[in-house]
């Protein structure tokens, strides 16, 4: 295989194996949608919430130049973001060099694994060229017209230049009418995410999902109200699930997906556009951590398997009003899954590809993928049978036999 072709695949398989990290392109690079991919959402409508307001952009993007050139060069002597909070030993420069930002750590280890994609593709994460797509050094984000600056860093569009899972979210909303809260009131991603996270907290991480890695959560704008409307432990709904369920379960419309990641046909064609289907209208729950949590199925085929990776994963869909008790509860997905049934994620019906709308409760052997080639008239369903092979990366699990029980129970809201 040439090299160019070999840079190539490396850039399919960024999207193909970071399942949990920025890898879903945008609608301007040519991902296809499912039959209701395109369809307007009619619940979930969100406004920009009581008492959000607009923050400062770059607040903690850290004060002064970054300019780092050299491996371990302090980028400017600004001070530490997050409240005093002592992000870790060593310079911003320092830090950086070992953050996931920059090393890409994270998807190395999830590829690699026994059960990662590397299984189906034979080739080491160091033949690829993934890494290019990560942080190099300061000037990824830094560089701006006048200038390096942290104001520059801190601006939306340049998260959204490597993180195209979220724009591609903000698009697909839009077109909605269903922008996410923060999304809504013109939140900047610096707004609630840590400096600590962008540059590092001085020790080498192999997942950004393990614990403590990304520090950013609901409750300190809404634990007292200070930075947007409080969280009322008062309710129904909070008082039953506040310690079962992280809150994106309730808040997060639905998941940004990408199915059938087909790099067969990426290899013939030397590009990602029409590979794979893009897709939001399902979402996942899964174990994390203990608690039921939004996550993401990515399906990949290639070499003639079948493979998909599920994961925790947080899509800026944001509702101000949580889902409804019936949205979980007793629905179509659980009942099929106590009876032995599988719930039909993606399948073919009157020559077009179907996606599942709503919430599908992660269980092992619940799910039902079909995998498709493509032909001259759109995609069709992929012949011959081969083993599912499946990874539960960034240590998602699937629900427990308890929590499956519980969204078993029919509930109305009130």
């Amino acid at each position: 295989m040439g090299r160019s072709m070999l840079k190539s695949l490396g850039a399919f398989l960024f999207v193909a194996a970071a399942v949990f990290l920025v890898t879903c392109a945008t609608s301007e690079q040519g991902g296809d949608q499912g039959e209701s991919g395109g369809e307007k959402s009619d619940g979930g409508k969100s406004g920009a919430g009581g008492g959000a307001g607009e923050k400062k952009a770059g607040e903690e993007a850290g004060s002064g130049e970054a300019t780092m050139e050299k491996g371990g060069e302090e980028a400017g002597g600004g001070e530490e973001a997050g409240g005093g909070e002592k992000p870790g030993a060593g310079g911003i420069g320092a830090r950086f060099m070992k953050s996931l930002h920059h090393t890409g750590a994270g998807m190395k280890y999830w590829y690699e694994r026994d059960d990662g994609f590397m299984r189906v593709t034979g080739m080491p994460y160091e033949d690829l060229d993934c890494k290019t797509c990560h942080a190099g050094n300061c000037k990824a984000c830094h560089k701006g017209a006048g200038g390096p600056s942290a104001e520059q860093a801190s601006k939306r569009e340049v998260c959204l230049r490597c993180h195209t899972r979220a724009k591609c979210t903000i698009a697909v909303d839009e077109s909605r009418d269903c922008l996410g809260v923060h999304f809504s009131a013109g939140f900047n991603c610096m707004d609630c995410h840590k400096e600590v996270e962008v540059h590092g907290d001085g020790e080498k991480h192999v997942s950004m999902r393990k614990p403590g890695v990304v520090r950013t959560s609901c409750l300190e704008c809404h634990e007292n109200g200070e930075m947007g409307p409080p969280f009322d432990d008062t309710t129904r709904s909070h008082k039953k699930h506040r310690d079962d369920l992280a809150c994106n379960a309730c808040h997060v419309e639905n998941t940004m997906s990408c199915y059938n990641c087909h790099f067969d046909m990426f290899l013939e064609t030397g590009s990602r556009k029409g590979t794979f289907i893009k897709d939001k209208n399902a979402m996942l729950l899964l174990n994390y951590e203990g608690k039921v949590t939004s996550g993401i199925a990515m399906t990949i085929t290639g070499k003639g398997e079948r493979f998909v990776a599920y994961a925790p994963y947080f899509t800026h869909s944001v509702m101000r009003e949580g889902r409804k008790c019936e949205d979980c509860h007793g629905i179509e997905a659980v009942q099929m899954i106590k009876k032995g049934e599988k719930v039909p994620v993606t399948s073919f019906e009157d020559g077009k590809v179907k996606t599942w709308k709503g919430v599908v409760p992660l269980v092992e052997g619940g799910l039902h993928f079909t995998f498709f080639d493509k032909s001259e008239k759109g995609w069709v369903p992929l012949e011959g049978e081969s083993e599912l092979l499946e990874q539960y990366a960034a240590y998602a699990k699937p629900l427990t036999r308890m929590q499956l029980a519980k969204l078993g129970m029919p509930m109305k809201s009130r």
